[in-house]
């Protein structure tokens, strides 16, 4: 039986153990974010596949950091990147990650350079759709870099609806809802042209859309926190008006205002806090009361009248971004009827596999037409001049629009959760037999399967928790 100091000294090893993961795990961020672009040039001008550190002046670094700044630069020597945008947008996800440093400066600040979301932000149908006869290193598993690059894309306000978004959800779609050889499975991505069904690459595209889901979710729950904080401002206005007070005077009970509104504001900003997540409008909005997207900003005085003027203003931003919103959907929209008009052209059975696709891309186009016809309203509406008492239906209808969209773009994962299902319950018939189990696609349903079920307790996730640590 282990005594007292037995239990300390496990306990200083496991407090040991967990300091130094944490300190690989910052050291590997740090390198991380400082990463600008996955490519420069030999001596001779050819191409290779290696990273620039980014320089010590003019970074972002904290303290803590720029004294261990020089212990990364032999990680910089020995990095190398495929090149590959899937890697890309994995990069992008960890500079865009504002919970992974245990530096809450750092994460406040969590950005991914500008050069690497451009990559992201440049990918076309073409990409995604490549000739079978391409060479590219990214024509080999176009829909990995669907998923992963729409997973990146959505964890910015400027990106959630840009057309590289757009395009990467048509391609997602269009494989989850494709039988194709030779396995002929509805609701289960592939690896390639011709490979089988992977419930890893299944996972990454169900990542992708749940991130789209979360997004345009998050981008209601902003109208309503919003609208919740107009309705409590009007009580207050009104209450002032009836009495006979002027909101900016220096009477007791509009003072008493400012600092009911000020605690109403700071409600408002705690539920909105980008550290959330990502919400799918995008304004530019510097030094404003409301910042649209909603960002780290130190508060400006918040009072009556500076609240009453920020919503006077705040709903031709909103139009503004929906206007945003609109231009790119429709752009890409317009793309991809072009390209499914010239996408089997010049193949021989080009009539046959159109008309297998047809479903998918119908299907895939629906969640696309839905959040265009939104744009439409909201951008007809700009031009029927509300009044300020009017703002309020307004967010009711972007409420009512918004609310609906997350249930049906979480709709189209029905068949894909079903699929990692069935990998879930094959590999657990095998774990049970005794006989070896493929602990990868074990994992990966598993993990799959959890995140689209929102992580509810289930047995089959303990059973294969179970088989896997076994393993």
């Amino acid at each position: 039986m282990l005594d007292l100091k037995d239990h300390l000294e496990t306990l200083q090893d496991l407090n040991e153990t967990r300091d130094r993961a944490k300190d690989l795990r910052e050291r590997g961020l740090r390198s991380l974010r400082r990463i600008k672009n996955t490519r420069t040039k030999d001596e001779l001008g050819n191409p290779i596949n290696k990273v620039l550190p980014v320089s010590k002046e003019g970074s972002d670094l904290t303290i803590e950091e720029r004294e261990r700044l020089d212990d990364d630069e032999e990680f910089f020597k020995n990095w190398i990147c495929s090149g590959n945008e899937a890697e890309v947008a994995l990069l992008v996800k960890v500079q865009n990650h504002q919970n992974l440093s245990e530096y809450e400066e750092t994460n406040d600040h969590a950005e991914a350079h500008p050069e690497l979301i451009g990559r992201l932000k440049n990918i076309d149908l073409k990409t995604l759709f490549p000739s079978p006869y391409t060479q590219d290193v990214d024509s080999t598993v176009p829909v990995l870099v669907a998923a992963r690059a729409m997973q990146a894309l959505t964890a910015r306000p400027e990106t959630v609806f840009s057309k590289a978004s757009m395009y990467c959800y048509y391609r997602v779609i269009r494989e989850l809802y494709y039988a194709a050889a030779p396995d002929w499975t509805i609701g289960a991505a592939r690896a390639g042209r011709g490979g089988r069904t992977s419930a890893f690459i299944t996972s990454e595209c169900i990542r992708a859309i749940l991130a789209f889901e979360s997004a345009i979710r998050r981008t209601s729950e902003y109208f309503v926190s919003t609208r919740a904080l107009y309705k409590r401002y009007l009580h207050l206005e009104a209450m002032l008006t009836n009495v006979g007070i002027a909101p900016d005077s220096e009477h007791t009970l509009s003072k008493w205002a400012d600092k009911e509104i000020e605690r109403m504001w700071l409600d408002w900003y705690i539920s909105t806090n980008p550290r959330n997540g990502a919400i799918a409008l995008y304004c530019e909005t510097p030094n404003d009361i409301f910042p649209f997207p909603p960002k780290l900003i130190e508060p400006p005085v918040i009072n009556m009248k500076s609240v009453r003027e920020a919503f006077l203003t705040l709903k031709d931003r909103i139009s503004q971004a929906m206007d945003i919103v609109y231009d790119n959907i429709c752009e890409a929209r317009g793309e991809i009827i072009d390209f499914r008009v010239k996408e089997f052209e010049n193949i021989a059975d080009g009539i046959d596999s159109k008309s297998r696709t047809e479903s998918a891309h119908l299907r895939a186009s629906k969640i696309i037409n839905h959040a265009l016809l939104t744009a439409i309203m909201v951008k007809q509406d700009r031009h029927t001049e509300l009044e300020y008492s009017d703002l309020q239906k307004l967010f009711d209808y972007l409420i009512k629009e918004y609310e609906d969209l997350p249930d049906k773009i979480h709709q189209v994962l029905e068949p894909a959760k079903r699929y990692v299902h069935t990998v879930l319950d094959r590999e657990l018939a095998i774990a049970y037999s005794g006989k070896t189990f493929d602990a990868g696609e074990l994992v990966f349903a598993a993990m799959a399967f959890g995140a689209a079920t929102h992580w509810r307790e289930n047995d089959k996730l303990k059973q294969a928790c179970d088989a896997l640590v076994k393993a």
